[in-house]
C-alpha cells in the first residue's frame, strides 16, 4: 500500500541533503525489501500451521512473549502513522473555520471529531467494501509524487541556472549528516505501508 506518507520524503531530503539521501534511502529499501521477502518466504513455509501475520510468524519463531511485543510495536507504529492522520485533516479542515476560531484548540477538537470514522474505518472487517475510494486516493497519491518530482526537478535546475547565487545555492543541500536521525524517522513514516 502506498499511503500519504510517501508525499513526506522532499522534507527528508531537505533533512539531509540530496545525495546522501538518495544513498540512504535506496539502502534502507533494499533492507525493507529483503526483510519482507524473507518474511513472506518464512510464511509461506509456514503457511501449513496458519501463519497468517506478523504476529503468528513471530509466534511460530520466538514463542508467545515475542508475539505480544511484535503487536505492541505493530500497534504503535500504526498509532503513530494514524495520529499524523489526525493532524494533516486538521490542520487541513482549520482553514475552513472563521478566522476567530482558527486555534489551538479548534485543532483539537478537529482531531476529536474525526477519530469515530477512523475508528469505523478501522473495524472494517473486508476493506473490499472501500477499495474504489482506496483507488482513487492512490491515484491522487501518485498525481501527487508526480507533482513534488516536478517541483523538484524544476528547482535544482533552477539552481544550477544561478551558480553565482549563495542563497540559492543555500537552498540545495548534498549532504548534511547532522540529520540523518530525522531523514530516517521521516522516511519510515513514508514506509508505512509495510506495516500493514
Amino acid at each position: 500500500f502506498v499511503g500519504p506518507g510517501c508525499l513526506s520524503l522532499p522534507l527528508a531530503f531537505q533533512n539531509c541533503g540530496l545525495g546522501l539521501g538518495i544513498g540512504l534511502l535506496l539502502s534502507m529499501g533494499v533492507m525493507v525489501t529483503y526483510n519482507l521477502r524473507t518474511m513472506v518466504l518464512c510464511k509461506q513455509h509456514l503457511n501449513y500451521k496458519g501463519v497468517q501475520t506478523y504476529a503468528d510468524l513471530t509466534q511460530e519463531a520466538l514463542g508467545t512473549g515475542a508475539r505480544r511485543i511484535v503487536e505492541m510495536f505493530i500497534n504503535g507504529v500504526q498509532l503513530g502513522i494514524c495520529a499524523v492522520y489526525f493532524d494533516f485533516f486538521a490542520e487541513g479542515a482549520r482553514v475552513f473555520l472563521p478566522k476567530r476560531l482558527q486555534t489551538r484548540d479548534a485543532l483539537y477538537l478537529l482531531m476529536v471529531a474525526i477519530f469515530p470514522i477512523y475508528v469505523a474505518l478501522a473495524l472494517l472487517k473486508s476493506i473490499k467494501t472501500i477499495a474504489p475510494y482506496a483507488a482513487l486516493a492512490n491515484a491522487l497519491i501518485y498525481g501527487s509524487i508526480g507533482v513534488v518530482i516536478f517541483v523538484a526537478f524544476t528547482e535544482i535546475h533552477r539552481v544550477y541556472q544561478n551558480p553565482g547565487d549563495a542563497q540559492v545555492q543555500a537552498q540545495l543541500s548534498w549532504f548534511d549528516i547532522k540529520k540523518v536521525p530525522t531523514f530516517y524517522s521521516t522516511v519510515v513514516y513514508s514506509f508505512e505501508g509495510v506495516c500493514s
